[in-house]
């Protein structure tokens, strides 16, 4: 990166921190009087040694987990494994159990990554692409191996998208790669990658300030897109979840404590408007229901890590909803097959909800 491209990432990245922030205040005053040539390694360092509730682990705790995962959890490392190195080979084959749109025949691009190829015409193929919950079993990889080249890989295919995908000045659902659901479901996973990633020679400062950037104008997005419909969407669910996500994991942005305040409304008002009071979701399709709750359960786990608890009604309906699914789960613990469902395990959504 040219010393040109160094500035305006700088200045641009500057512009998107709190200066009350205890730690990032002192780096905007070495701005400020001149003091910029390390500026961007300071904040790289900040970042990847900070204590936010959830951000890094142990080596301890990661030597405990991995343990655990290799010893009790054959079939779901087998699975991560398999698309990590289908991922650093950039093929890509939506398999996991909750992937919204799964898929058959894998895609495989020689060159550059198309973030808007449609194969076959299905374009939920792209938008399954540009969620990027690939990234996270990269994360997941590196974790379990130490094997830089999926840091290196995840690295260069987070660089790629956001050099390719600017930011649009409105939000629209007439897009491929920035629909609100899209922005709100990448922001989750681009989160659970990086904190996997943090450590890695990989992730320089430059790239870690892009990302951050970026995830910054996510939040912007994701704070504008939300209309009245919202509220008995279950997209108002998935793009604020990652709104959230956001907002607590990274407190130093400007705008953090309003989207963190707008998060918890939003969570709030969707759970009252969406779940019936047998606990399932309006729409009445489990898949739905799922993925609603999923993202509930995300945010509780999010605000408990850091040290408070969300409404009490909504905790109260996130509990009924799991409670539904505990009834409404068949005999060999699967989801019925009703609406746009698919024949998937609950046990895993039941567990975390435990």
């Amino acid at each position: 990166m040219n010393a040109d491209a160094a500035e305006a990432l700088m200045k641009a990245l500057l512009t998107t921190l709190d200066p009350e922030d205890p730690a990032i205040g002192p780096m905007l005053n070495a701005d400020d009087q001149g003091h910029r040539h390390n500026v961007l390694g300071k904040l790289h360092e900040y970042f990847s040694c900070r204590r936010t509730a959830g951000w890094r682990m142990s080596r301890e705790g990661k030597r405990m987990i991995t343990d655990y995962v290799k010893q009790h959890c054959g079939d779901e490392l087998e699975i991560v494994m398999k698309t990590a190195n289908e991922v650093v080979q950039q093929t890509f084959l939506f398999r996991f159990p909750w992937d919204m749109e799964r898929s058959i025949v894998p895609v495989t691009f020689d060159g550059d990554i198309d973030w808007c190829h449609i194969p076959d015409q299905d374009v939920e193929w792209a938008y399954m692409l540009n969620r990027h919950r690939y990234w996270v079993a990269l994360g997941q990889a590196y974790a379990m191996t130490g094997d830089e080249k999926y840091a290196e890989v995840f690295c260069r295919q987070l660089e790629h998208w956001i050099d390719r995908n600017p930011v649009l000045e409105e939000p629209t659902t007439d897009t491929l790669t920035w629909r609100p659901i899209e922005a709100g479901l990448r922001s989750a996973n681009w989160i659970k990658a990086l904190r996997y990633m943090i450590g890695s020679p990989s992730l320089t400062p430059s790239l870690l300030g892009k990302a951050l950037i970026s995830l910054h104008e996510h939040g912007e997005y994701l704070a504008a897109s939300f209309t009245s419909w919202k509220h008995i969407s279950n997209w108002g669910v998935l793009e604020t979840c990652g709104l959230y996500h956001i907002a607590l994991f990274f407190p130093e942005f400007t705008q953090s404590a309003v989207w963190r305040e707008m998060g918890e409304e939003r969570l709030k008002e969707t759970a009252r408007l969406q779940i019936m009071a047998d606990g399932i979701h309006w729409e009445q399709s489990p898949t739905y229901h799922h993925e609603v709750l999923a993202c509930y359960l995300d945010c509780v786990h999010l605000a408990k890590l850091n040290g408070s608890e969300l409404d009490d009604s909504f905790c109260r309906t996130v509990l009924e909803m799991a409670e539904a699914s505990l009834y409404w789960a068949k005999p060999n613990h699967r989801q019925p097959m009703l609406g746009d469902s698919d024949d998937s395990d609950i046990r895993s959504i039941l567990t975390f909800a435990a």
